[in-house]
Formats: structure tokens, sequence, C-alpha cells
């Protein structure tokens, strides 16, 4: 049911340019010698490559590249799959399923990832691409099959810094102990991810799809967060003063396996998260306002709604503050808007639809 939202992704592209000078490399017909970079004399691999670029460069990456240990990006050199800057072919950055993650980006460093796909790391401690601290674009990155054991993060973990994901996809991602099936970002990663799809990840403990805590920030613009797994909370957990901001977003059909929250559950999060014009779609196609589920889940947090849609979900708060302004609880997908008392349980909560007070003790 995601096909058409995914080729809509991959589909749209951004163009990135760097200040400094290209550096090819083909999986295929490259070779490590010096002298080596430009299109028609790529290099062979990607840590030569990196041996030889300089701050601000960009390694055009050609090709199926099945790595054998991790990438490390310790100085600003971005990496772009494709035959020049400007391919939409992506490149392919392959752990094999071997106990690694596929890139590690350190402290301080800018830098970009764009049109590549990255695949089959399978990590006891680590996550497909970890970033440490940094400032980091991510444009048309695919993130597919990728297991981490222990830790958060199935697929991206973040640790503090900055990172912008556009156009980007994260499916059959897992957090086989921990939390964050598709990302984890933590201790103050300020996180914008816009026009991409959070798609069928799974996390064993909490949030199928992000995880954010320690006073973390997601910024969600026409993302789509589907089909995702945990025990609580299958699309989004925050905690510990960590907040999002959703707009023109899709939470649809994520499970959490206990019936905790099977959307969004904001836990101790004092910084104020908002959603406008998102929707909230049960993972059941049959749903009453007397049997909704818990979408929405608020835990000494504080959140406003504006112009969104409830499906067959509610919202289940204690000891926070919420608003609803013009949105709307609706039955079923093609049901009518639900009657009478809303899908809101709420104990020592202050809950306003509009100028009305409304709460319904637990």
């Amino acid at each position: 049911m995601f096909r058409s939202l995914l080729l809509l992704s991959i589909l749209f592209a951004l163009s990135f340019s760097a200040s400094g000078k290209e550096i090819f490399v083909n999986s295929v017909t490259g070779v490590d010698i010096t002298g080596c970079g430009c299109s028609t004399k790529p290099c062979l691999t990607i840590p030569y490559a990196l041996e030889i670029a300089q701050a601000d460069d960009l390694l055009i990456l050609q090709g199926h590249f099945r790595l054998t240990s991790s990438i490390s990006l310790n100085k600003n050199v971005g990496l772009s799959g494709g035959q020049n800057t400007n391919s939409n072919y992506p490149a392919i950055l392959d752990c094999g399923k071997r106990d690694q993650s596929a890139i590690f980006i350190g402290k301080s460093v800018k830098t970009s990832l764009s049109n590549l796909v990255i695949q089959n790391c399978f990590s006891h401690s680590a996550s497909a691409v970890e970033i440490f601290s940094a400032d980091v674009v991510l444009n048309r990155v695919t993130f597919k099959n990728n297991k981490r054991w222990r830790g958060n993060g199935g697929a991206l973990s973040i640790f503090g810094g900055k990172v912008d994901i556009r156009s980007s996809v994260f499916q059959s991602n897992f957090a086989m102990v921990q939390n964050g099936g598709a990302i984890a970002c933590t201790h103050g990663c300020q996180l914008n991810l816009v026009d991409s799809l959070v798609i069928e990840n799974e996390a064993k403990n909490a949030a199928g799809g992000v995880f954010l805590s320690h006073a973390s920030h997601l910024v969600a613009q026409r993302t789509t967060f589907g089909g995702n797994t945990a025990k609580t909370a299958g699309g989004i957990l925050a905690i510990l003063g960590s907040s999002v901001t959703g707009k023109e977003c899709k939470f649809e059909e994520n499970v959490a396996t206990a019936q905790q929250c099977s959307q969004v559950l904001l836990k101790t999060s004092e910084a104020p998260s908002s959603f406008s014009s998102t929707t909230f779609v049960s993972a059941s196609s049959s749903s009453s306002s007397d049997s909704s589920e818990k979408g929405v889940c608020l835990e000494k947090s504080n959140i406003r709604f504006t112009e969104s849609s409830f499906v067959g979900v509610g919202i289940s708060c204690s000891n926070s503050e919420f608003d609803l302004e013009e949105s709307k609880f609706f039955e079923s997908p093609e049901g009518p808007t639900v009657s009478g008392t809303l899908p809101v349980a709420c104990g020592h909560c202050s809950g306003w639809v509009g100028k009305q007070k409304i709460c319904r003790r637990v």
C-alpha cells in the first residue's frame, strides 16, 4: 500500500553541490592508484578515495559497494551516488549482513549523504549509520533491512548535532532489543524529516518509527509513518524533555503490540509539541468511538493539534495539557465523525476543544 508513496519519494530530487572537487569511485571499473578519481579514471574503493580527498570534496559513488568495514567520515567530505551530482541512479552500500555499521560520522563534521541505498547492516552495537554531534544532510537516501541488537536505532542513530533528512525512505529496519526501529535521535539532537517515508520498521521495545530522548526535537513535514510496530508507541516515542512538531504528516496502521499508544507517545516532554494538518489512522479497518485504540498518549506533556484528523484512534492523557483546534474524530476511514463523547481519556489533564474544556476521568 505504500508503493505509490515510495515512488513519489524516489522521483522527488534535490541537487547537491560541493565547493571542492568531485572524486569518482566505481565498484567495478575503478582502480586504486595514484591519480585516480576523475570520471574516466575512477578509484575502486571508498576508503582509498577518502584518503586522497580534501575538505569539501564530494565522492561520486557508482555501483554496488559490498562493505567489509565501516566508512569513517572525520572530515567534511560528502558521499553521493550516481554518474554525477545530477544523476538519480543510486549507489548501494551493502554490509552483506555483517556485524558492522556502514558509515560513522564524527564530531563537528559537516557533510552530506545523497542518492544512496544503505542495506543489510546487522550490528550488535551500532546502527547502519552513526552520527555523533555533526551537521549532516541526507537527501534521497534509502535505509532498508538493517538491524541493531543492542542500543537504539535500527537504521540511524543520532547523538546530538543537527540532521536534515529529505526525500528519504526508512523501510524494514529493526531495533532488536531496544527503541527506534528506524531512527534514534538523542542527547539534544535536532532532526528535520521532510517528504520522507518511515514504513514497516520494528522495535522490540518502543518506537517502531522514531525514538527521541534527552531534550531532542523532531520537525516532520509531509512525512508518512506507516506500518511500524513496537511494544509501545508504534510510530514515535518522545521522552525526557523531547518534543515533536508535525506538519501535513500521516500516521497510519502503526501497531503497539501491548496496545499502548499505537501512533505517538509523549512522556515527560515538557517542551511544547504540536501537530497541524496531520492524520492519525488506526491499524484496524473497523473502529468505533467506543472502541477507539489509544492512538496518541500524553504523560506529563504539552501538545496542540490544529486541523488534524483522528480515524479510529483516540487520545489518552495523564498529567498533561492539550488543545484541539479545528480537529475531528472519525469512526472509520469511510465512516462519519464521532458524535457524542469524544474518544479522549483524561486523568488529571487540562484538555480543550476550541474554547470548550473537556475531560473524562479514567
